[in-house]
């Protein structure tokens, strides 16, 4: 079964488990791509579905968030915030 962010917390975990993508995504992970969708989603005015839905359907969220964690954990939420916002843009996504 499918939840919407507004659901049920932890559904984005759940759509991850259901696209079958559980073994690329940590706990680590999950908690800190849940933290820049919630801060994305205040900084664009939109839900968090709404962003979890845009980052999932450019691929942000799986070759950017989550693949390079390792290195992105560590930088500001405000840096984040903006260089996520231009990957978007780049991608011919306005928000």
């Amino acid at each position: 079964m499918l939840y919407s962010i507004e659901e049920k917390e932890g559904c984005i975990y759940n759509k991850i488990i259901e696209r079958g993508e559980n073994e690329m995504c940590g706990n680590n992970e999950l908690k800190f791509s849940i933290f820049l969708i919630h801060s994305l989603a205040k900084e664009w005015k939109k839900s968090p579905k709404e962003v979890y839905d845009l980052l999932n359907t450019t691929k942000i969220l799986d070759d950017y968030i989550i693949s390079c964690y390792d290195s992105l954990h560590s930088l500001g939420k405000e840096y984040l915030v903006r260089d996520i916002t231009e990957f978007v843009r780049e991608k011919g996504v306005n928000v």
